[in-house]
């Protein structure tokens, strides 16, 4: 019986001391008290041009002019044409990157580029982020357009919620074999060990729509469409509709872990628009 003591005291000892080593040479990390984001790609290190021109190089082109710009609520998106007469696209909403497009008019092979969509784009995150060892994980979704085309639309995904602008879209050309479109959304460095995400809080942002929004309406509980990231943060996307009317309703995104609301807009049934909070 003492044996049997010693030796359970010894393993407990043991185990302790592998887990001290451990943390300490930073090779065990624990749960973060608070998430933070990461892009696998320095995108707001670089202006539209640089990422454009980088873009347009790594698959084989050469950015030629920058062509239009839109302003539209905080967002600008830039158009660019490249050597080969193709359109390049950039945009920045509040700061923050949203996506970036090279559209194959020309309907050129593209250098990295096959019909192994996933490869492809695994090729073009390492180029572009200068990191030979990146990965990133992507739930895919794959659809067609009348046998003309199959559309690849990637994920990442955050303790199984959806991170619904992260990832890539991708049309490749059936007929002519080659891709069509290539478009990145933003692509985060996911930690190993992710902080659960609890249930949403809806409280404040129904208090948010019932004391400033639209009278005369009544909601039932918000949908839950997935996660966005802010700031590194993880959002939950929700959307809200009217009992009275389908065609009335709120986007809004609140924080995953507080329940604070960082964007709350809505539609009215007779098209009026408003915004009562955008932060995101």
């Amino acid at each position: 019986m003492r044996f049997k003591l010693y030796i359970s005291a010894l393993s407990a000892l043991l185990i302790f001391s592998t887990y001290m080593y451990l943390q300490s040479a930073g090779l065990l990390t624990p749960i973060p008290e608070t998430v933070r984001l990461e892009s696998i790609i320095p995108y707001n290190r670089m202006s539209s041009g640089g990422l454009a021109s980088r873009f347009s190089e790594i698959l084989g082109d050469r950015l030629v002019e920058r062509t239009n710009v839109i302003r539209l609520q905080g967002c600008v998106i830039e158009y660019f044409r490249t050597e080969e007469n193709n359109s390049v696209q950039v945009g920045f909403c509040r700061g923050e990157f949203r996506f970036m497009s090279y559209t194959n008019l020309a309907k050129i092979s593209l250098r990295g580029f096959t019909s192994d969509v996933p490869s492809s784009v695994a090729f073009l995150l390492k180029e572009l982020s200068g990191n030979p060892y990146v990965t990133a994980d992507f739930i895919l979704d794959v659809g067609g357009d009348g046998g003309l085309s199959k559309i690849y639309r990637g994920y990442q995904a955050y303790r199984g919620q959806r991170i619904l602008a992260s990832g890539y879209l991708v049309e490749w050309g059936l007929e002519d074999d080659v891709a069509n479109s290539i478009t990145l959304f933003d692509v985060y460095r996911l930690p190993l060990i992710q902080r659960p995400l609890p249930k949403p809080n809806f409280e404040k942002v129904m208090a948010m729509i019932y004391e400033y929004g639209f009278t005369g309406f009544t909601y039932g509980e918000p949908h839950l469409q997935g996660l966005k990231i802010c700031g590194g943060k993880p959002m939950y996307s929700l959307r809200v509709v009217a009992e009275q009317s389908p065609l009335h309703g709120y986007e809004a995104l609140i924080d995953a872990y507080t329940g604070e609301v960082y964007l709350l807009i809505g539609l009215s049934a007779l098209g009026v628009y408003r915004v009562w909070e955008r932060t995101c």
